[in-house]
């Protein structure tokens, strides 16, 4: 059976593995910009994931839940705004026209700059090369990657890489890492590239590994959800 096919939806927004650590309230917040932690997607996704969750179960959805949602569909249906405006997907244009490369999210850097740093980091490939790889999959003219990948933008990026890095692995990064990216002139002598303290990374080296083995003992998701009940 493909990945694919394994994945449930929603997740059990209850357990702190399967729901990555955060919920609707962290999301909340992050969207309306108190920590700036994720992406706009990213947050919406988990609003309406662990909606999505409360309804399947039958459990009474949170009131600022319930707000967010009937806020989003009060701008789309009566104010006229796109789907993607009412929910916070895309941040409302204020009539000013946006800047070629810019970022496009106040704290966290651009989707492509990072896919162009990681290029660089795992490769040790040239900056024309790793924006010519990003171009093919996301299909955004180049040179409009190469105008967001600024010295300040990449330096900006490099500490928020190393982050998810860690906590993806909980492992520093590779060793070759760091030649990579003095070849490809994209090192910076003032930037960290250790993030978490050792202490804190065993403990995310010790969550992932407990997290793979309750997956590996069939222990995730939990057995008790009726997926036939909801189309999700």
């Amino acid at each position: 059976m493909s990945e694919d096919k394994k994945k449930v939806f929603p997740r059990d927004w209850t357990d702190y593995f399967t729901g990555g650590g955060t919920d609707w309230t962290s999301a909340i917040r992050d969207l309306q910009g108190a920590n700036w932690e994720r992406s706009r997607k990213d947050n919406v996704s988990i609003l309406m994931e662990h909606y999505c969750f409360l309804v399947k179960h039958g459990r009474e959805v949170p009131r600022g839940l319930q707000v967010y949602i009937a806020r989003a569909f009060w701008k789309y249906l009566e104010k006229g705004k796109k789907l993607e405006t009412a929910f916070e997907l895309k941040e409302e244009r204020k009539g000013r026209k946006a800047t070629k490369g810019k970022r496009e999210h106040p704290y966290f850097p651009n989707d492509e700059v990072m896919q162009v740093l990681n290029h660089l980091a795992r490769k040790g490939c040239t900056m024309y090369r790793a924006t010519e790889l990003v171009h093919r999959t996301t299909k955004k003219p180049i040179s409009t990657i190469r105008d967001m990948c600024s010295n300040a933008e990449m330096e900006y990026a490099t500490p928020f890489m190393v982050q998810m890095y860690e906590e993806s692995t909980g492992e520093r990064i590779p060793k070759d890492w760091i030649p990579n990216l003095k070849k490809s002139k994209q090192y910076y002598k003032n930037v960290s590239y250790e993030h978490y303290e050792d202490t804190q990374l065993s403990e995310i080296k010790m969550s992932i590994q407990e997290y793979e083995k309750r997956k590996s003992a069939g222990t995730e998701p939990d057995p008790k959800w009726k997926d036939d009940e909801f189309p999700f």
